[in-house]
């Protein structure tokens, strides 16, 4: 009986120990896959359209920047949808490249991107959300990107655009007589949206118009036909006064005052014969003292013109010749325009003097310096020859 009994509360702690060793080893193997921290993609910097327009076919870039700690080509896709407010059907969904296409601009470099039109909400209006994630080949997923998009009903105002500039390649100077300045302009909206196209013009090495210009389609003033879309005016040729480039710069605005981008139209000024700078008004010091324990600083300053306009010039420098004849192994020094009073003792930039200074340390050589000054214009034409001595002492 002892036995029996026995037996039966081994076989009894036998049962327990199994259902035990059992629930041990599931829960030891039991043990979800987690990706490791550093190893899921990354999404940021959303870039999106607030307002779209439903009867609207313009393209609206979406991109986000993409990061994966495995690289790009670790990345499996990327994915957008877009739902109306309150739903959770996606009106719109697709994925964002980084391949150079759909708007994307330089592949393999982290922005993904799409392009999405108004037109695909098809006659929908109201607030829509836009999420965007990322997944790995693993599987791993990004964080989400939200943002709002607002989709209003017709469509947004296009921007007028500039077809086609015609103005003369050149200009003879010293000539009177008028030319004709045309403007093709586009406008999806009609034509009839277009307000008038202006001009501004530049003459050379200014960085301000000194004139501008109102162009119209009304069939007068050199226009030939009213509505066709080509704007015109009629200039004088004696707004060209040098042998250089003169720039005119023409924008269109629509009757809701949005413009066109700029296109800028080159007219060269140009001259028979092409004649060579000329240089004058030298201002050195006849004489230097050298002061002891001291640099001393000589302003050297020079007018040049130029027929052509000071764009032509290329070089302005002098030759310096040592007391002993020899030529200085610095030599040529040039001279510079551009305003720079610390470094080259420039006052004024693009007024045609052009300066340099010099540096005499207390150890430079005392006795006569000879210096030829000369400028060359970008035809190779070389100036008049200005010789100056200046006499170093102690």
């Amino acid at each position: 009986m002892m036995q029996k009994l026995i037996k039966a509360v081994k076989n009894i702690l036998l049962f327990f120990c199994l259902i035990f060793f059992a629930g041990v080893f599931r829960c030891s193997t039991y043990n979800p896959t987690k990706p490791a921290p550093g190893t899921t993609p990354e999404i940021s910097d959303l870039f999106a359209p607030s307002v779209v327009y439903n009867l609207s076919s313009a393209r609206h870039l979406i991109s986000v920047q993409t990061v994966d700690p495995q690289g790009l080509d670790d990345l499996a896709e990327v994915h957008f949808e877009i739902i109306k407010s309150g739903s959770t059907t996606p009106v719109i969904s697709g994925f964002l490249l980084d391949d150079g296409t759909s708007g994307d601009v330089i592949p393999k470099d982290g922005r993904f991107t799409t392009q999405i039109q108004g037109i695909l909400f098809q006659n929908d209006s109201g607030e829509f959300n836009l999420e965007i994630s990322a997944t790995d080949k693993n599987g791993n997923a990004s964080n989400s990107l939200q943002t709002r998009i607002f989709v209003r009903d017709g469509a947004e105002n296009n921007l007028p655009e500039i077809v086609s500039v015609s103005v003369p390649v050149t200009v003879l100077l010293d000539s009177l007589f008028e030319f004709l300045i045309e403007v093709e302009v586009s406008d999806a909206d009609s034509l009839d949206d277009i307000a008038y196209v202006f001009s501004q013009f530049f003459p050379p090495a200014h960085p301000n118009p000194t004139r501008q210009d109102t162009l119209l389609d009304d069939g007068l003033s050199g226009d030939v036909t009213a509505g066709d879309g080509i704007y015109s005016i009629t200039l004088s040729s004696g707004l060209i006064k040098e042998a250089s480039d003169h720039f005119l710069r023409f924008q269109a605005e629509d009757k809701s005052g949005n413009r066109s981008l700029a296109v800028v139209a080159t007219i060269r000024g140009t001259v028979a014969q092409p004649e060579p700078p000329v240089i004058s008004n030298l201002s050195a010091p006849d004489t230097v003292q050298i002061v002891a324990s001291q640099v001393v600083q000589v302003l050297i300053t020079i007018d040049v013109s130029d027929p052509q306009g000071l764009s032509d010039i290329d070089f302005v420098r002098f030759r310096s010749f040592l007391p002993n004849g020899n030529e200085a192994g610095d030599s040529p020094i040039g001279l510079a325009d551009d305003g720079n009073t610390f470094s080259t003792g420039d006052e004024i930039a693009g007024d045609g003097t052009y300066s340099r200074i010099i540096n005499l340390p207390p150890t430079a050589l005392r006795g006569d310096f000879r210096f030829l000054f000369e400028a060359r214009d970008k035809s190779g034409l070389c100036s008049n020859i200005i010789e100056h001595i200046m006499t170093v002492i102690e």
